[in-house]
This record gives structure tokens, sequence and C-alpha cells, in this order.
């Protein structure tokens, strides 16, 4: 059912549902969303010390791990991983693009 709905917002981009998800907010989480699954154990080994002195309700404590959470996954994704994604693909580009460093030899039958 969840692949079905993914191909369906992709295949009806004039959907009601397609337009709010292009927006750039979503889009934005969408790209971090890799950083909010990978950065939750580092985050909550940091935050949890804190929200202890703090004595906080368990819903602040939740939503604040959860702010916390999404914004440095987000400055993450603009930080580190854009420009880590564009110096790859400049090294890959240039990798392509150089000329062989060892000479080819001539094909039989070519003169």
């Amino acid at each position: 059912m969840f692949i079905a709905f993914i191909w369906g917002l992709g295949s009806a981009p004039a959907l009601a549902v397609s337009r709010i998800f292009s927006r750039p907010v979503f889009v934005l989480l969408g790209e971090a969303s890799y950083g909010i699954y990978i950065l939750q154990g580092p985050i909550a080994i940091g935050y949890l010390p804190v929200a202890r002195r703090l004595a906080l309700s368990p819903d602040a404590h939740f939503w604040s791990y959860a702010l916390l959470l999404v914004l440095t996954s987000i400055l993450c994704f603009q930080w580190i991983e854009v420009p880590l994604r564009e110096r790859i693909k400049r090294w890959y580009a240039m990798l392509i693009n150089r000329p062989s460093a060892v000479p080819q030899e001539p094909q039989a039958g070519s003169d």
C-alpha cells in the first residue's frame, strides 16, 4: 500500500497532496530525513543528561528532543552533506575527464 501511495503521489503532481509535499520545507525535511535517522543516538547521548537536569515534562521532553534532532539534521545536511556531495561530484567529474596515464596501443588492423 505504501509503495502504491508513493507512486501515486509521484505520478499525479497536480493532486493537492503532491503540491503540499513538494513545498520547499517538506523537500528539505525529506532530504534531511537520513540525518534524522542516523543522528538519533548521538543526539540522545548529549540531550538526555541535560533533559534530566531540567526536569522536563514528558511532552516537553519529547518535543524539545524532536526539535533538536530535526534542526541538527537540517544543519548537518546543509553544512556537511551538500558540500561533500558537491566535492565528490567535482572529484568524480575530474576523474572521468582525466586522460589515461597509460598510453593505449594501437589495435591490430588500424594504421
